[in-house]
């Protein structure tokens, strides 16, 4: 199994590359948090992941059954 190192705080907005920063995920959890938008977080107890808050479904499956389609 692979790991990789992952920033709790990005580099790009300020985080260092600390122990303090890093988690390791392995390599199917990595894709979970860069294109998945998990966001892994460290608590006083342990780590956590939490899901997306929101899921970009676009525009056909936003509608609801009923509503009539755009054209």
């Amino acid at each position: 199994m692979r790991i990789d190192w992952h920033h709790l705080r990005h580099w790009a907005q300020g985080g260092a590359t600390e122990i303090d920063n890093l988690v390791t995920v392995c390599r199917s959890h990595q894709w979970k948090v860069r294109e998945g938008r998990w966001r892994p977080i460290r608590t006083d107890a342990d780590m956590v992941a939490l899901p997306p808050t929101s899921i970009d479904v676009g525009p056909a499956q936003a509608l609801a059954p009923d509503a009539p389609s755009a054209v």
